[in-house]
């Protein structure tokens, strides 16, 4: 016989089958079932079942991972939020879950619900300080010791940082954007992480021109946010997003890194986007400059930035 062709019967049973197994509270078999359904059609009510079936099993890590697929979807109704700040703690993402809270906790208008979800993580928190505090203590002194593993390895530690309940991550997080041998991109990352997580401490970053600067999160946008990148995405759209398909969807990418790397001075370095998107495609395609047109200072200033921000990419790879 040849391969199974997976026809929607084929989802209508699976998701009948889970359902069946939920209701004996054999979460193995639903988590199964779910899993099958879910590989032929995406969406996020069975999204949900999946995600249930598997933390009710036990795998805490999957779910979540399951879960963050669908994330806004989850913050659609308290009940939702409320199971999905719930996986997150279970699976001690306490990252994602004080970001989550705290960012609601600002503009809701349900100020009793997250007052009490803030209660409900630092009671979370604590728990897991008492039960895992050895884990702790080898997870902060990995991120440490960030400098002395390979990039890729450092990323890698990086998202496990997450486990961090809030107080460790801003302690941890402090020394890391200051060391001189941690990679731009994953500063970026701590501090947007930061940002989202409404830190309101004054912190000391040493920053992609080797000076420290002092911030404050809680005050920083994210990261795509700054008027100088919504403006050169939004140019390089209208250049070429039509006609060259794979030159956007390349330099689209780039920006993007490059952003990361700017973070959070971005609108000070591009001063003038419409430039700096003729020095890109001037690189990286046959649209070249006329340079007699243009200020020689400003434009050697930018391709110096650029450089160096293709430099910072090149050492990942």
């Amino acid at each position: 016989m040849g391969e199974q062709i997976p026809f929607p019967k084929n989802f209508d049973r699976f998701i009948l089958l889970g359902k069946t197994a939920a209701k004996k509270e054999d979460w193995k078999v639903a988590a199964e079932n779910f899993s099958a359904a879910y590989q032929i059609k995406q969406d996020f009510n069975t999204n949900l079942l999946l995600a249930t079936a598997l933390m009710e099993s036990g795998q805490y890590s999957l779910a979540r991972q399951v879960a963050g697929e669908y994330e806004n979807d989850y913050q659609a109704s308290l009940s939702l939020i409320s199971f999905y700040i719930s996986l997150l703690l279970t699976a001690h993402d306490f990252v994602k879950a004080t970001q989550i809270c705290d960012q609601h906790l600002a503009t809701a208008a349900d100020v009793h619900f997250w007052t009490e979800t803030q209660k409900h993580i630092k009671s979370a928190e604590n728990k897991y300080r008492h039960e895992e505090g050895a884990h702790l203590k080898e997870l902060q002194k990995a991120l440490y010791n960030l400098s002395d593993r390979s990039i890729y390895e450092q990323m890698d530690l990086l998202k496990q940082a997450n486990q961090l309940p809030k107080e460790e991550f801003t302690v941890t997080a402090k020394w890391l954007l200051r060391n001189p041998f941690v990679h731009p991109l994953l500063k970026a990352n701590v501090l947007a992480d930061l940002q989202k997580m409404r830190v309101s401490d004054k912190l000391s970053l040493l920053w992609l021109d080797n000076k420290e600067y002092q911030v404050i999160p809680e005050r920083l946008l994210p990261i795509m946010a700054y008027k100088s990148i919504i403006t050169l995405k939004q140019l390089l759209a209208e250049k070429v997003g039509n006609d060259d398909p794979i030159v956007y969807q390349n330099l689209t990418e780039e920006i993007n890194l490059h952003a990361a790397y700017l973070y959070p001075f971005a609108d000070e370095v591009i001063n003038d986007p419409a430039l700096w998107l003729a020095v890109y495609l001037d690189f990286y395609t046959t649209d070249k400059l006329n340079k007699k047109q243009i200020d020689s200072e400003n434009l050697t200033r930018i391709q110096q930035w650029q450089e160096k921000l293709r430099e910072t990419t090149n050492i990942l790879t």
